[in-house]
């Protein structure tokens, strides 16, 4: 693959606050390979993961009162920098590393979640939205959406019981087609 492959993705700048530079480097594109099993009709590959990141995984939405980080905000999402999310967002490359293992869901936003729950309270969860596209032949981008910590017991928007496993999205993804949930 050409070394050009994370020119749309953002390499975010450190975040200075209050005396204190909050690196995200953790948050910058990365790409992994991943093997998929042969199947009827289809042999055996490895499929390379490009990894890319929203502002969400370490800002939080903020009011018109409140000053937005430019940065991190458009005309029609105000966002300001929030520790707590960033301090989760350090989990992310191991997470989405080791996604293939994990349990993804649906949402009704034709987009996906998968859920951390380890060294959090048991009605909390960290809940991590994410989309994949065909990138290249056989390259798919993993693009982080949004990331936070929610109350278990209060369902994300749109949450569905619907499981998908991550190897069929990356297969779905590399035939341009998405897969629908099931009824």
């Amino acid at each position: 693959m050409s070394s050009k492959w994370t020119g749309k993705l953002t390499r975010w700048r450190p975040h200075k606050a209050g005396g204190e530079t909050y690196s995200l480097t953790h948050v910058h594109p990365f790409r992994y390979q991943i093997a998929l099993p042969d199947m009827p009709g289809r042999p055996a590959e490895r499929v390379e993961i490009q990894v890319g990141f929203s502002s969400h995984v370490f800002t939080e939405g903020c009011t018109r009162a409140e000053r937005a980080h430019a940065a991190y905000s458009t005309e029609t999402d105000s966002r300001r920098f929030c520790v707590e999310r960033y301090e989760f967002s350090k989990r992310l490359p191991d997470i989405l590393q080791n996604i293939e293992h994990r349990k993804c869901f649906f949402t009704s936003r034709s987009n996906y979640f998968v859920l951390e729950t380890s060294g959090l309270p048991r009605d909390r969860e960290y809940r991590i939205f994410f989309d994949v596209r065909k990138m290249a032949s056989r390259a798919v981008l993993l693009w982080i959406q949004s990331a936070y910590v929610g109350n278990s017991e209060e369902l994300p928007s749109g949450r569905r019981k619907k499981k998908i496993g991550f190897r069929v999205l990356v297969r779905k993804a590399l035939d341009c087609t998405r897969p629908h949930p099931p009824p």
